[in-house]
């Protein structure tokens, strides 16, 4: 998943507190410090006054910005208030801001769900649920597709180790076989919810769903982890990047 550095347009309207997107993440730290906007597989550099203020309007909300920069870098109280006002309407105009009643957290417990089946998926399934993610990815974006499969999701069985194991190795397989011959040249986000999601509803089994993210040269990237094993894409490279998001 290779993200697009982009510079941010101006517009907005005020308010009073924010909240980032459900598919914008704030990472790393300084001087590395991005917004990551992993639907649009873009990410913005932010400097140490820009990272704080954006932490600070989350925790915050606007009037907090002001008074915690000017003590914290040394800027005038109006200064810095007039500067997060610029910068918070070119976050909202490149939609990395939002108000916060708007934001909608993924549910932490499945709502609904059959009971699993513990059958392994043909690949004809495993192909068609690799073509939703991706269309879903495109369509409905990161949050809604994680969030709408999610909802599917029945709770997890108490599978044994050996159950589990023979379920992970099939699910990575079929999945980077399946992904590897289609047209549509399915990426490393729908491999990882392609899996997450046979894990779970198929076999009952707890996985994972892991957005990571490195600095040089930044990069974002996904994928499962089950058992203590990496899922869709090999340890070595997955160990790369620093866990920003995860869905049980």
């Amino acid at each position: 998943m290779t993200t697009t550095p982009e510079h941010l347009p101006a517009c907005g309207t005020p308010s009073d507190r924010w909240a980032l997107p459900d598919d914008v993440f704030l990472a790393g730290d300084d001087p590395e410090a991005r917004l990551v906007d992993l639907n649009r597989s873009r990410f913005y550099a932010l400097d140490p006054v820009a990272r704080r203020m954006v932490e600070l309007a989350v925790a915050a909300g606007d009037a907090g910005v002001g008074p915690a920069v000017a003590a914290e870098f040394g800027t005038p109280e109006d200064v810095a208030a007039a500067d997060w006002a610029e910068f918070r309407d070119r976050l909202r105009g490149a939609r990395l801001l939002v108000p916060a009643g708007r934001r909608r957290t993924p549910a932490s417990v499945a709502r609904a769900g059959r009971a699993p089946r513990c059958v392994p998926p043909g690949r004809r399934a495993v192909w068609l649920l690799l073509l939703r993610c991706w269309a879903g990815l495109r369509l409905l974006r990161w949050a809604r597709t994680v969030r709408r499969l999610r909802a599917t999701h029945p709770p997890a069985l108490g599978t044994t180790a050996a159950e589990s194991e023979a379920a992970i190795e099939a699910v990575d397989g079929l999945v980077r076989r399946t992904a590897a011959g289609m047209l549509v040249n399915p990426e490393c986000k729908e491999r990882a919810v392609a899996a997450w999601h046979l894990l779970r509803t198929r076999y009952g089994v707890p996985a994972r769903l892991v957005v990571g993210t490195r600095p040089y040269p930044f990069e974002a990237h996904a994928w499962v982890e089950c058992g203590g094993r990496f899922v869709t894409d090999d340890e070595d490279r997955c160990t790369l990047f620093t866990p920003v998001a995860a869905y049980d």
